[in-house]
């Protein structure tokens, strides 16, 4: 027929530019306006913008003027790091796109599903997914699944003549379509169409933070409201207290967490991508660091996926050499090999056939006279008809074979005289043999799977080859064979993942066929080879771009350097939370002058919480990090430890800070001067302890330390900022109390990590 012949690339050309890409309508991407305008929506932000008209209606200019900064500031901050986040998942989103199989000026060519159009003859083959909607011109087997859009998960089966729909996945046959219409004219165009736009959903670790932001909230609220009260009673002005608890509240929030999450994540995806691999999702970024078993399966990851014939196993190689290549599909490493053993071979047509299915491991087809039949040899050799003495000879050599680690495909057939149809298979096929294949194992892999077992990470090898062959490969590798399921089906695969989980393990699943997806997709990781199938990419959280299992280790190894770098800024953001209300409410306690202005608290909080938390996003890997044990799923956001460092560093800080301001104001010092020394206190001391969070090699770190206590200095020092914050230069003994106080904190830490360690 003309039409299979497809179109030549000129009329695909003008087609295109006639019809469009092949793709629906895209939900919008990001825009920078978008991004600007969501960081208004903090509640912190309208009480900052209240807060300014507020003391700029009661006369205050500079305090005013100092809040307004403040807004400006945080929204420029904020608005460069999620612009930057968002460009990176951006590009790393578009490096993966769908293919389609075409027939174009009579070649077959594999091409972008977006550049498909109406006309095109496309081939489909199993687990690959259909590219538009069209119509059936040739089939063979062909069932797919339709439940993207009818909900059944049962495979409807296909016939000439049928009509197929974009975005149904191939479950079993070969077919070729006729495209009739794409891109938003298809059937899932026009559902697509009738749907409201869905945001991204939070993921777990967002919606923890979410909760925890909103909690401190709260207690924050509270503890503001209180001094409001307190110090209206006591009797401070009314501007300055209602100023002095706005900024308190401001600086105890960690209001940039989120936005620090997000940026760690974008940049933890770019440093895994940098190591081969990609991740799809943030939910997996966010996962990997947790993982505790890694269930793999062999070929391609483990070993280097190169299937070669070594020998052949038969009383009839020219007969064997000639199935090799005319039962063979040419879909798979298998049967590229046996291809290239058996070598040119004289043609045939074939008048039907059986593609391969993972339920029958089989294949069938039919020739002129002769009916060849080639898949997994036992159930190959069980549908012969053979002695019981000749059958023992030959499954003792499957399993001599399989202990080497060698691979083994069977052959058999059938004389049939002048059918031209399969029809059933009786059990009374002629054995004709094996082709024995040696996979071997990846360089580096061992040395892999040692380092996963020193990081506290279970290996198990789940696989579709004989238990044998399972077991070699896995003594070579150092995998006990109870770590080892043969002959696992997909729907084992997914009842293993199901039990690993239910014993509180977190499971990431390496695949690449259709039949994987239930698994890779119950995974708390799915993980795919680069050329796996459309439907197994779909469903995985990351691809390995070099196919290697060392690839994911290194994953995890970015992935647990996530969760800790997030953890290092929660540390950081909330270890001096509370400084600024132990200082205010201990003042008013003791009917003192307040010992930090509310322009200072805001400067603390603009310069503190901003230029040391954006170095520790990016805070290197330590040296140790798989030596760990996994995170696991009881990992929590902040611990018993953290809990109490934050309390007590908050304590000492804004204790010292306090008993600092009460003894230079009472040996003569003036208000001003006082509140100085408090207010670098408190400003220095925690970007000295930053240095002790984070890592000694941070550049960034160091940097962000140093610019910190440089601002502080020009705060101190030049006139200009002298007359908006009321501060005065401090002496030489004012600054080795600063030191000191540092210092004393920094030690404090250090105590409580031994205690917790010795526990």
């Amino acid at each position: 027929m003309a039409e299979q012949a497809g179109l030549t690339n000129k009329e695909a050309e003008e087609r295109l530019k006639q019809f469009g890409e092949n793709k629906l309508k895209e939900k919008k991407g990001f825009s920078g306006l978008k991004i600007l305008l969501s960081q208004f929506k903090s509640p912190l932000i309208y009480i900052l913008v209240i807060a300014s008209g507020v003391t700029w209606v009661m006369g205050d200019t500079v305090d005013a003027g100092v809040i307004g900064a403040a807004v400006i500031l945080n929204t420029i901050l904020g608005f460069f790091q999620e612009l930057k986040a968002e460009k990176g998942l951006e590009a790393l989103s578009k490096i993966l796109t769908p293919k389609a199989k075409v027939i174009r000026d009579g070649q077959r060519q594999i091409i972008e599903a977006k550049e498909v159009v109406p006309g095109d003859v496309c081939i489909l083959e199993m687990g690959e997914k259909v590219a538009a909607d069209g119509v059936m011109i040739e089939v063979n087997n062909l069932s797919l699944n339709e439940a993207m859009l009818t909900g059944e998960s049962q495979a409807v089966n296909k016939r000439v003549d049928d009509e197929v729909y974009m975005g149904t996945i191939v479950v079993s046959g070969i077919a070729k379509m006729l495209v009739k219409t794409t891109g938003q004219k298809t059937k899932m165009g026009k559902i697509a169409e009738s749907l409201a736009e869905t945001e991204e959903p939070a993921t777990p670790l967002q919606k923890q933070l979410n909760r925890f932001a909103g909690k401190l909230t709260v207690i924050i609220g509270l503890i503001c409201g209180l001094i409001f009260i307190i110090g209206w009673l006591k009797g401070h002005p009314l501007v300055e207290i209602f100023t002095t608890s706005v900024a308190i509240a401001v600086a105890a929030i960690p209001e940039g967490l989120v936005i620090a999450l997000t940026v760690i994540l974008a940049i933890g995806m770019q440093r895994i991508f940098k190591r081969k691999a990609l991740v799809r999702k943030l939910l997996a970024a966010e996962t990997l660091g947790s993982v505790t078993v890694i269930a793999c399966d062999k070929t391609g990851t483990l070993t280097e996926g190169k299937m070669t014939v070594v020998k052949a196993l038969t009383d009839d190689e020219p007969l064997l050499r000639k199935a090799a290549v005319w039962c063979n599909d040419l879909r798979d490493p298998l049967e590229i090999a046996m291809k290239d053993w058996a070598g040119e071979q004289e043609k045939t047509s074939r008048l039907d056939s059986i593609p391969f299915d993972p339920k029958t491991k089989l294949i069938v087809t039919l020739h002129l006279g002769l009916m060849l039949v080639s898949g997994a040899p036992e159930v190959v050799l069980g549908k012969c008809k053979i002695k019981n003495e000749e059958r023992k000879i030959i499954l003792k050599q499957f399993e001599t074979e399989a202990k080497l680690a060698h691979r083994l495909v069977g052959f058999a057939y059938k004389n049939i005289g002048n059918k031209s149809r399969i029809g059933s298979i009786s059990n009374d096929l002629i054995w004709l043999g094996v082709l024995v294949y040696e996979d071997p194992i990846r360089e580096g892999v061992k040395d892999a799977l040692i380092e996963a077992r020193q990081a506290g990470i279970k290996v198990i090898l789940i696989t579709g080859d004989f238990q044998e062959t399972a077991w070699a490969i896995a003594g070579k590798l150092g995998i006990a064979k109870e770590d080892v399921y043969s002959r696992a089906t997909p729907e084992q695969k997914l009842k293993i993942v199901e039990e690993l989980q239910a014993r509180g393990e977190v499971v990431a699943m390496t695949g690449d066929g259709v039949n994987d997806a239930p698994a890779l997709k119950k995974a708390d990781i799915g993980i795919v080879v680069a050329d796996a199938s459309a439907v197994a990419q779909e469903t995985a959280d990351m691809v390995l771009l070099d196919s290697n299992f060392a690839t994911i280790l290194a994953a995890v190894e970015e992935g647990r350097n996530i969760f800790l770098n997030l953890i290092k800024v929660v540390y950081y953001l909330m270890a001096n939370a509370f400084a600024e209300v132990t200082v205010v409410v201990g003042s008013m306690i003791f009917n003192w002058p307040l010992p930090v202005t509310a322009a200072q608290i805001l400067w603390i909080n603009l310069v503190n919480d901003s230029l040391p938390t954006f170095a520790l996003i990016i805070d290197p890997r330590t040296k140790n990090l798989m030596k760990d044990k996994p995170i696991g799923q009881k990992r929590e956001l902040m611990d018993r430890e953290m809990k109490l460092t934050v309390v007590l560093v908050s304590l000492v800080t804004g204790l010292t800070a306090l008993a600092a301001f009460y003894f230079n104001l009472r040996w003569g010092g003036n208000l001003n001067l006082s509140r100085s020394v408090a207010f670098t206190i408190v400003a220095v001391a925690p970007l000295l302890y930053s240095l002790y969070i984070g890592s000694f090699i941070n550049f960034w770190l160091w940097l962000a330390v140093g610019a910190g206590v440089g601002l502080q200095v020009l705060v101190l020092y030049l006139p200009a900022l002298q007359r908006i914050f009321k501060t005065e230069p401090l002496g030489i003994n004012n600054w080795l109390l600063v030191g000191g106080a540092s210092i004393m904190i920094i030690m404090m830490i250090e105590v409580i990590k031994l205690r917790f360690n010795k526990k």
